[in-house]
């Protein structure tokens, strides 16, 4: 089967300029298995983007965070599943500032074995899905 969804995704900054990471463990995903990505979900029905993106930042992280800027351009992502299905991943990304909270994975969260802050001039020691990189350029502009 194939089908479309929609996500929003944030590259979250602290107050001194870190990123926000995470590394994301999916084996349903073969090709997103066991890589580095930023924080985000699904749009749930009647949410905006905006509203998605805090929701998911709190419920993946711990932390409070504002959107701060819609980044200017929808990404696409095409993934092959394990078992036989395609989707077709829409990107709405947006720079997004931590404002409260203390960072800790939810016990209830299996698809995040790591999430930490880090400098965005290392990005290039990570293995990221493959649309981080131009996220946090723009997000950086």
């Amino acid at each position: 089967m194939e089908y479309q969804i929609t996500i929003v995704l944030g590259a979250v900054f602290n107050d001194t300029g870190e990123l926000l990471i995470s590394h994301r463990m999916d084996p349903e995903f073969p090709k997103a298995h066991d890589k580095w990505d930023l924080v985000g979900g699904l749009i749930d029905f009647g949410e905006t983007p905006e509203q998605t993106l805090v929701r998911e930042i709190r419920e993946e992280t711990g932390l409070e965070a504002i959107a701060e800027k819609l980044l200017p351009k929808v990404l696409v992502n095409v993934w092959d599943k394990t078992n036989g299905d395609r989707q077709h991943t829409n990107i709405i990304a947006y720079k997004c500032k931590a404002i409260a909270g203390e960072l800790a994975i939810p016990k209830d969260e299996p698809k995040i074995s790591e999430i930490k802050f880090i400098n965005p001039k290392e990005l290039d020691k990570y293995d990221f899905l493959p649309s981080v990189s131009e996220i946090v350029t723009m997000a950086l502009q």
